[in-house]
């Protein structure tokens, strides 16, 4: 091939350029068929090959002193003489932008004894071509690679290079790393839902422990293949892997079976009444220990949690209500309304969850609380009645207790705002618009006020 117009031009104006790229611990590195060493220089010397070598161009690449890995490199070898050239991609290691380019001279293209070699560098933002010396070969090029080669009295097979145990160890442990960290999470949360254990009843207290044990057990069946896996990557073979693995598997099966059948049981309830009713009360306590989802993504510190809002609503509804009102079954719907989050958390409309799934969801979780905790009782199905009536919006006490809703956020928010200049919690304010009754219009219209007058003060 003749050296092309293009590609000359190009070469000769980014060699001409006062380009910042620098070489930096260039190494040439030729060796024989047999593998031993030849030739060592480093970029700018001459080098002076057998017909079957091979030689390897290494170099690093630095702009203004500081160390850069290259975007592409082409190196290049010319006859002088004829202008014949041949040019080929440099590979780069993107992890420290080493350039490395290892040629066989048996294999080489061009029919020449003697090449000038040049190196084309990009970098982000600067480019230039390097000189990297002189190739030339001993022998005639018209022997082919298939002559006779000298016979091999001996060969030895280099030993395999190991990772060291200790690099391998760290390695695995960071791929193995996150989802034990994952599975390390669970249990932490599964210790702090295990830790209000029930004291008060011996068969109570039974059925936890019961519980807790195989949950445990499947816990540590995961753990062990965890373990497994980091020992096969350092030290086991597949085949030495593999029967320890069927035998972890069983292990985990036979666990988790054990401990979805205690969930399940759980779950169904254990026929005691007592005992059921013991354990809604504990699970009431969720709707104290949860706060409220909106506050938290609004950056409230010391939101207020699911029954705070459903205490004071309690109330309002006894001091709002008018004479057209039912103001015990008012409270009594307050007091219930959000019950359910107790078991499906407070699903905030930025969740962005169909509003029909939410109501799914919730009802589920109120039946749970009827049929396996509360046993059917007289009592469960009023708290089933008032609940479903107050969804339905199908009562004037119902309308009364979703408005009350509505004006016990804005009086939050009021004194979130108040508490906290840096607040601003005006989308929940909107809220008041959808209020329906008078009774609750109001005192809406009356915290508006107020609102306007303490930011006018400020």
């Amino acid at each position: 091939m003749r050296l092309n117009l293009g590609v000359a031009a190009l070469m000769s104006i980014a060699a001409s350029a006062l380009s910042k790229v620098q070489l930096e611990q260039t190494r040439i590195h030729g060796v024989d068929d047999l593998g031993s060493d030849i030739h060592q220089s480093s970029f700018g010397s001459d080098v002076h090959l057998a017909q079957d070598a091979t030689v390897q161009y290494t170099f690093y690449t630095s702009v203004d002193n500081t160390r850069s890995t290259p975007i592409s490199s082409i190196i290049s070898f010319v006859d002088a003489q004829t202008g014949e050239y041949w040019e080929d991609v440099v590979g780069i290691r993107a992890s420290d932008g080493r350039g490395r380019y290892t040629m066989r001279s048996s294999k080489f293209p061009l029919k020449s004894p003697s090449l000038d070699v040049k190196l084309f560098v990009a970098t982000d933002g600067d480019s230039g071509v390097l000189d990297v010396g002189k190739l030339s070969f001993s022998e005639d090029f018209s022997r082919t690679s298939s002559s006779v080669l000298p016979e091999i009295t001996h060969t030895f097979k280099t030993e395999p290079k190991h990772t060291p145990a200790a690099i391998s160890g760290v390695a695995a442990l960071l791929i193995n790393g996150a989802p034990l960290l994952g599975l390390l999470v669970l249990v932490g949360a599964h210790v702090s839902l295990q830790s209000t254990l029930t004291l008060l009843q011996l068969s109570s207290l039974t059925i936890t422990v019961k519980q807790t044990t195989e949950n445990w057990a499947f816990i540590g069946a995961v753990v062990a293949f965890e373990a497994l896996l980091l020992t096969y990557w350092v030290k086991l073979t597949l085949f030495q892997f593999l029967p320890f693995a069927a035998a972890n598997a069983l292990a985990v099966f036979m666990t988790g079976n054990q401990a979805l059948r205690a969930l399940k049981s759980r779950r169904e309830g254990v026929s005691d009444v007592h005992t059921d009713k013991l354990r809604f009360m504990h699970l009431l306590e969720h709707a104290k220990t949860q706060k409220r989802t909106g506050w938290l993504r609004s950056g409230v510190k010391g939101a207020e949690s699911i029954s705070d809002h459903m205490w004071r609503m309690s109330i309002m509804s006894i001091v709002v209500a008018d004479d057209s009102i039912d103001f015990v079954k008012a409270s009594q719907m307050a007091t219930v309304h959000d019950i359910a989050e107790c078991i499906v958390g407070d699903i905030a409309p930025s969740d962005n969850i169909p509003k029909t799934v939410k109501i799914e969801l919730e009802r589920t979780a109120m039946i749970d609380i009827v049929t396996r905790y509360l046993h059917n009782s007289s009592q469960a199905k009023y708290l089933m009645q008032i609940w479903e009536e107050y969804e339905h919006q199908s009562s004037l006490e119902a309308v009364f207790v979703k408005d009350l809703d509505r004006l016990e956020m804005c009086l939050q928010a009021f004194e979130y705002e108040k508490a906290d200049n840096n607040l601003n919690l005006e989308s929940f304010y909107s809220s008041l618009n959808s209020v329906r009754t008078e009774q609750v219009r109001v005192y809406g219209e009356l915290l508006l006020e107020e609102r306007k007058q303490m930011h006018s003060n400020r």
